[in-house]
């Protein structure tokens, strides 16, 4: 294990932030020696969803399934509103801006999903280095084309309006496909807020009183 000035440190863990105190230092005064939630990354997963909100919102029932599959992965969710993400679920959340993109492109992943059409999402998904790719990638044309077999119903039935009407798959089930994964009626993940300070317990309870 990495040692620097005999202090041991745990660059391969999935609380590890490498610029600022990870939260099990910061809230329970963990350091990396003999740390009781030590959690060693095995695959590092990148989730390329950008927007819209309501489908970012739609995507998050894949984190069930990825948690499921890979439960030592290490999750990063690149997307242009960090916000509405569920922090609890995902190791690592960036907004997309330059400093992002420079550090995801110097960086490997285990499995990269790219669930939008944007060019720049499509540029990112051919850039960053990852052993299994998923979703859209770059056409020499410059726009969206998809990146494997599993891609293209979801695709189609975005280009062409005849395709979208006549489509019976709900959206997350073709996220699902278009990942390499049968959609078991994942639900929604949502973000509590908590560690913003929020109580949700403190609510009223029951149907509100009408005037």
């Amino acid at each position: 294990m990495p040692n620097l000035n005999g202090t041991t440190v745990h660059p391969d863990c999935r609380h590890f932030r490498g610029d600022v105190p990870c939260r099990p230092n910061k809230e329970q005064g963990y350091v990396c020696a003999g740390c009781p939630v030590y959690a060693p990354t095995q695959q590092r997963i990148l989730i390329i969803k950008l927007g819209a909100i309501g489908d970012v919102i739609r995507t998050t029932p894949l984190l069930r399934r990825l948690r499921q599959e890979y439960p030592a992965a290490k999750i990063t969710w690149l997307t242009l509103t960090p916000a509405i993400l569920p922090q609890g679920a995902i190791d690592e959340i960036l907004k997309l801006d330059l400093s992002s993109v420079l550090h995801l492109q110097a960086r490997e992943f285990d499995l990269l999903f790219n669930l939008d059409k944007d060019k720049e999402a499509c540029a990112l998904h051919d850039t960053i280095r990852a052993t299994h790719k998923f979703g859209y990638t770059l056409h020499p044309a410059g726009v969206a084309w998809p990146g494997n077999d599993l891609a293209q119903h979801k695709f189609l039935t975005g280009v062409f309006d005849q395709l979208s009407l006549g489509n019976q798959k709900p959206y997350v089930q073709e996220i699902f496909e278009l990942c390499g994964f049968e959609f078991r009626g994942e639900e929604y993940v949502f973000d509590t807020h908590e560690d913003k300070g929020y109580n949700w317990n403190i609510l009223p309870q029951g149907s509100p009183a009408l005037a």
